[in-house]
């Protein structure tokens, strides 16, 4: 019986090469098909077409970075209209099914996880002419389980230049989050709103990093209509290598008409500026972009002049 394995990126496809090499392991009367085993001369279109011809089942890899991208639709659609639709199966990673819009939030999903995977098994198993016996499969995914969870747990969602928008240098808030987790020696965060990047995870993050090494300044309006939490304070100054600094309301805003985060400023690595589009009030869909390495430096100038006017809160 075979499997066509639909992938679309970097992260789905890593997620699709641990299902094929796990897959057969399960459910020995399997092959998997993944269109990056396609041998060089071949004809991509054709072998696809004749592999989906004999698919009986059609997985597709879904991420955070392709959920909304058309391609991923388009394919749920070819897949369905070669293979039964209740045979073609989201694979949800890191995705939660409510996320899934268009064609793909039409079939039965299966979520990362022990229960959902063993129920899609035993689906394909139903499935196959002969099919494993009900305990001897239910023991051999037991064994072979670990295998594929150790496996996913070290897919680096990190990796690569995947975002969740259609484009490499555009980013999400959850984007940020992913890129803060990376290891860098300082980072600067410029904002008139310190409470958005003091949630419980980057209080993680950002206690994490220091721990580890990394430099964190914040950069703040003083002003009376900004009210900050004394937790930020308090944090400042119970961890070291975390410094805030506020600044004139009009200095602040005449050097920062956005938000901005700066990973090595002060150096060794490389450094990047990513600064917020400005749409107007935040919301869950602020979007932001990196800037040229040109105009990073700048930024670098800048903020720099602006920090060394500015009056310590705490951690200086």
């Amino acid at each position: 019986m075979k499997i066509f394995l639909s992938w679309s990126g970097e992260v789905s496809h890593e997620v699709a090469k641990q299902l094929h090499t796990w897959l057969p392991c399960v459910l020995q009367g399997v092959e998997t098909f993944l269109s990056s085993d396609i041998s060089k001369g071949d004809r991509w279109s054709d072998v696809v077409a004749e592999e989906l011809k004999e698919a009986h089942y059609g997985i597709i890899c879904v991420t955070p970075f392709n959920i909304h991208r058309p391609w991923m639709n388009f394919e749920a659609g070819g897949l369905s209209r070669v293979i039964s639709r209740a045979h073609v199966v989201p694979f949800l990673f890191q995705v939660h099914p409510e996320e899934l819009d268009g064609p793909l939030s039409q079939f039965q999903s299966t979520v990362y996880g022990k229960d959902d995977v063993l129920a899609l098994v035993r689906s394909i198993n139903r499935e196959m002419q002969p099919s494993l016996n009900p305990e001897v499969l239910e023991r051999t995914f037991e064994k072979w389980w670990d295998d594929l969870d150790r496996a996913l747990l070290k897919v680096n969602l990190r990796a690569g230049n995947e975002t969740r928008t259609y484009y490499e240098w555009l980013y999400t808030r959850a984007d940020l989050l992913n890129i803060l987790d990376s290891k860098y020696s300082s980072v600067w965060i410029v904002t008139n709103e310190a409470e958005r990047y003091f949630d419980q995870r980057m209080k993680e993050q950002i206690k994490a990093a220091c721990q580890a090494g990394t430099k964190f300044q914040y950069f703040l309006p003083g002003a009376q209509e900004y009210e900050y939490s004394t937790d930020l304070s308090a944090f400042a100054a119970a961890l070291p290598g975390f410094k805030i600094k506020l600044f004139s309301k009009d200095d602040f805003e005449s050097q920062a008409p956005s938000e901005y985060i700066m990973l090595n400023p002060d150096g060794p690595g490389d450094l990047r500026v990513l600064v917020k589009v400005p749409l107007g009030e935040h919301g869950p869909n602020d979007y932001w972009f990196q800037t040229s390495d040109r105009s990073a430096r700048s930024f670098v100038s800048r903020f720099r002049k602006l920090w060394e006017s500015g009056r310590a809160v705490a951690g200086v």
